[in-house]
């Protein structure tokens, strides 16, 4: 079944979105490589492969669905940081957009009654809170300790269980 240009419309948007921050998150761990929190460089470089994979992943689908597949320029990207803790602020307002607009998304399917984006957009809003919830906590551990340089213990926490990050 074809999918309504209005959501295809709104789908482009996330899939620029989802570019541009990935982008964004790339720039963040280049800035972080020259900071004592080198080890975060890693796991931000990680989730801006992730949100490269969302936008193909969402390509894919709209080509599946018969839409016209093309990207658009992406918009000027944040690219200067003063702070670790400025980093993970800004991932943090990243994400906070790519949510908002994905569950405006999944809204709209609902208002079109397409099952099919309804299941593709929810699954993206679930991996998308988990994954805030991770930067959040990052951010929080550096706000606490006033951005220190010792967060070891927090480099890890993109392979910790599910059922942990939920409580």
């Amino acid at each position: 079944m074809k999918i309504d240009i209005k959501l295809e419309k709104a789908i482009y948007n996330l899939i620029h979105l989802e570019w541009v921050t990935s982008q964004s998150l790339m720039n963040k761990a280049l800035y972080l490589e020259t900071t004592s929190f080198k080890g975060y460089a890693k796991w931000i470089k990680k989730r801006g492969d992730k949100e490269q994979t969302h936008a193909i992943h969402l390509f894919e689908y709209l080509k599946k669905r018969g839409a016209k597949v093309e990207l658009s320029s992406l918009k000027n990207i944040e690219s200067s940081y003063i702070s670790p803790f400025q980093v993970f602020q800004s991932a943090l307002k990243d994400k906070h957009e790519i949510i908002s607009l994905t569950i405006d998304l999944y809204a709209l399917a609902v208002e079109l009654k397409d099952s099919e984006s309804e299941q593709v957009l929810h699954a993206f809003i679930n991996e998308h809170i988990i994954e805030e919830k991770h930067i959040f906590n990052i951010h929080q551990k550096i706000k606490i300790n006033n951005n220190a340089k010792d967060l070891k213990p927090y480099l890890k926490i993109e392979k910790r269980n599910i059922s942990e990050i939920r409580q």
